[in-house]
């Protein structure tokens, strides 16, 4: 046997059974990836839909340019060496088909590289529908592009081969080159760039584990998730450069070799060389994108174990209307009872948090409207209640618990939070919020490394983790987050966490900055629904707010929730945020934004001085006049407080002039004029007490208050304050004060004559 006919024989072997077992394998593994990817477990994914398009290229590859080759081995005849319309139009469908897949896998790359990408404007394009526009633009592109083999390839005579001539020959090896290495260079860099990407995460993480909890000798793992992702990327960029990089050198030697002289054996070896290349491994390539998810990604598995094994329960257990017994019907009939039962117990469980979060608002009233009850009891009843409203909202100097709570935790704030002032850096921003009851602070950091009570997390609807925020926070809580996560009960299909809902779960490694995660679900913003997604994002804040004041927590922290990769327009995510903490924020007395990227502080920072939120300094929060109240009564011009002097002391007794003495009388509260006729004269001598040793009262009072008006003229010179008492005192009505005659009015209504009015001195 020569060598031709040796080479020939490999390669009828290698078609009839290599490539026809290949065939039916890649038309199955190509549906299993369509039927997988279709699941809702992948579907919400953008990396799925160039997944599926891959899959339906590279069935469309199989059945184009596999079939005709294995055909050709069965019938013994090559209809593209006879047909020159069939090899036209092979070629062009194989090439085309080919480079929509290659390019497929080379986006699916630069999604997942999207997908761990620290900045905003990256992770947008991990959206499904640019995923969608870039699969149809990719169709557009290499549907116009190889139209010149239309033109130029054509069957090749002496040998009879589906080929081009001449000088397109060469300019085809050039092109060939070009399209078949830059989707090859393209998967090599973006993978590089997501391993490098996920391992300064990971460095980051353990480094902040590191500093905060040195007792903690644990060392930080990649997720499950994560090595999985770079196994599949690997796999794929291997499979891909194996299959794909003998074409081009293919095509370079025979460029270089047009003009030589060749052997029979040569071109034999040529032959071959060919048909490996240009066929067998592409074909290969084709064929084996699903065995490779298969073997890399263990979560891939699991899910075609799952749908298999559904299947198969479902051809076991079809129930026929002829075969179905008595047992198989009530079996039936309780597993209905059961879905319901799980359906109202949902259902339950949602009015609970409304009830919680019904009764949260409510204490959280009650709190404040306690906080603002008036001090003075000057006032009468009526203007009390018509200036109760006013009194919710305090100006923040006149918030006496808020002051406290500021000099108490200055220091605190000062260093969980940072403080400082630039117009170049972007320095953390106090605002006070809640009708100044407690405080926003608006900072630029890494959440995981900020100290609160609880962080909010923005998860994904089935709470396994996910890229951004969500992946950082599970990677640095570890993997008892994820199986807490997991534990949790399916609402329905693949959704543990419904849009915008919230569920609170512990910490476990954060413990050192945070005692709890909550976990919301936000909304993937489309445009065309943007007042739903606006409700479901106000719903997020809301509940977990709501869980904020149900566990009494002192400080939560939030991130710009859906501004990510969910598409979340940053200036209204930032109305959304700011509006509804500052509504629902309740007795939580520290509210938290830790942001990343620039421009999303920025949109924050602005929205917030748009609301015209009271902005304050944290180093010096309150001017020197304010203090905390005091039980000691202040002086006011409104308020008479003589001086206590002993008057068993002579000297400091002195005779007052006849003027001081009526002037201070004047300022003494008078006696009603209109008491009844029958009330007894004794009483007006009498005080609180009813005794009667004390009936030289008045005129020991009037004494004192001769004497303390001396001194304080003698000592203090107090003349802006007499000055000030006289102009309060309207010369139109009774002499005294007039909030003590209100009060007078006040006690005598209450009474309503069930008992009479005591004089007071």
């Amino acid at each position: 046997m020569t060598l031709t006919e040796g080479l020939a024989l490999t390669q009828a072997i290698l078609t009839r059974y290599i490539l026809t077992l290949c065939m039916i394998l890649g038309i199955i593994g190509s549906l299993f990836n369509l039927i997988v990817f279709r699941q809702k477990k992948f579907q919400s994914n953008s990396c799925s839909v160039y997944f599926m398009a891959t899959s339906i290229f590279n069935l469309l590859v199989i059945i184009c340019g596999i079939t005709p080759e294995v055909l050709k081995y069965y019938i013994n005849y090559d209809l593209a060496s006879h047909s020159s319309t069939f090899c036209k139009t092979k070629s062009y469908l194989v090439h085309s088909l080919l480079m929509m897949s290659r390019s497929s896998v080379a986006l699916a790359c630069i999604d997942r590289f999207a997908l761990c990408s620290r900045t905003v404007r990256i992770r947008s394009l991990n959206q499904r529908r640019i995923a969608t526009s870039l699969v149809v633009i990719i169709c557009i592109v290499w549907i116009i592009v190889p139209i010149h083999i239309l033109v130029y390839v054509d069957i090749q005579m002496p040998r009879q081969h589906c080929s081009g001539s001449g000088i397109y020959l060469f300019i085809y090896s050039i092109y060939a080159v070009i399209v078949t290495g830059t989707p090859l260079v393209i998967m090599i860099i973006f993978s590089f760039f997501v391993i490098r990407s996920l391992r300064l995460t990971t460095t980051r993480i353990r480094l902040s584990r590191v500093n905060s909890n040195s007792n903690n000798k644990r060392q930080l793992r990649m997720q499950k998730r994560d090595i999985q992702l770079i196994t599949i990327l690997i796999s794929e960029v291997i499979v891909y450069y194996l299959s794909t990089i003998w074409y081009p050198i293919y095509s370079i030697y025979m460029t270089i070799t047009a003009d030589i002289a060749k052997t029979t054996n040569r071109f034999a070896i040529e032959g071959f060389i060919r048909y490996l290349s240009l066929s067998f491994f592409i074909f290969l390539n084709s064929c084996s994108l699903f065995y490779v998810n298969l073997l890399a990604s263990k979560a891939f598995r699991a899910e075609c174990k799952r749908l298999v094994v559904r299947w198969w329960k479902f051809d076991q257990n079809i129930i026929t209307t002829t075969g179905m017994s008595e047992n198989t019907g009530q079996q039936f009939i309780r597993m209905q009872k059961f879905q319901t039962a799980q359906r109202l117990h949902f259902i339950i469980d949602l009015q609970k948090k409304i009830i919680l979060f019904g009764m949260a608002s409510k204490e959280t009233r009650t709190k404040s409207s306690e906080l603002s009850q008036p001090q003075s009891h000057r006032l009468d009843r009526q203007t009390s209640q018509g200036s109760n409203t006013n009194q919710l909202n305090l100006p923040w100097k006149d918030n006496f618990d808020l002051i406290k709570y500021l000099q108490q935790n200055q220091e605190t704030l000062k260093q969980n939070y940072g403080y400082g002032q630039s117009k170049k850096l972007r320095c953390p921003q106090y605002y006070f919020i809640n009708e100044n009851k407690s405080i926003l602070i608006i900072l630029q950091g890494d959440i995981t490394r900020t100290k609160v009570d609880a962080i909010v997390n923005a998860a994904n609807e089935h709470m396994t983790g996910g890229g951004g925020v969500d992946g950082v926070i599970h990677r640095a809580a570890g993997s008892e987050l994820y199986e807490a996560c997991v534990a949790h009960k399916k609402v329905r299909d693949s959704v543990r966490l419904p849009t915008g809902h919230s569920r609170i779960l512990l910490s476990y490694n954060m413990s050192s900055t945070t005692s709890y995660i909550i976990n919301t679900a936000g909304p993937i913003y489309d445009r065309y629904r943007a007042q739903e997604c606006a409700s479901e994002l106000t719903s997020c804040y809301k509940t977990a707010l709501a869980l904020a004041n149900l566990y009494d927590l002192q400080s939560i922290g939030f991130t710009a929730i859906s501004c990510g990769i969910f598409g979340y327009p940053s200036n209204n995510g930032a109305d959304v945020a700011l509006r509804t903490v500052d509504k629902e924020a309740g007795v939580v007395p520290v509210i938290v934004f830790v942001l990343w990227d620039d421009h999303i502080y920025d949109a924050w920072v602005d929205k917030a001085k748009e609301l015209k939120f009271t902005l304050f300094d944290i180093i010096n929060p309150m001017p020197e006049s304010s203090s905390l109240p005091s039980n000691d009564q202040p002086k006011s011009p409104t308020t008479f407080n003589p001086k206590v002097i002993d008057a068993s002391t002579e000297d400091e007794v002195a005779i007052a002039s006849k003027d001081d003495i009526e002037a201070d009388l004047k300022r003494l509260p008078s006696v009603p004029n209109d008491l009844p006729d029958t009330q007894p004269a004794d009483s007006m001598e009498l005080d609180d007490n009813g005794t009667k040793d004390n009936s030289l009262l008045h005129t020991q009072q009037s004494l004192n208050m001769k004497n303390a008006s001396l001194e304080e003229k003698e000592t203090t010179n107090d003349k802006p304050h007499d000055e000030q008492t006289k102009s309060n005192d309207d010369t139109n009505q009774p002499t005294g004060c007039k909030g003590v005659d209100k009060s007078n009015v006040e006690i005598e209504n209450n009474e309503n004559d069930s008992k009479k009015p005591e004089l007071q001195n």
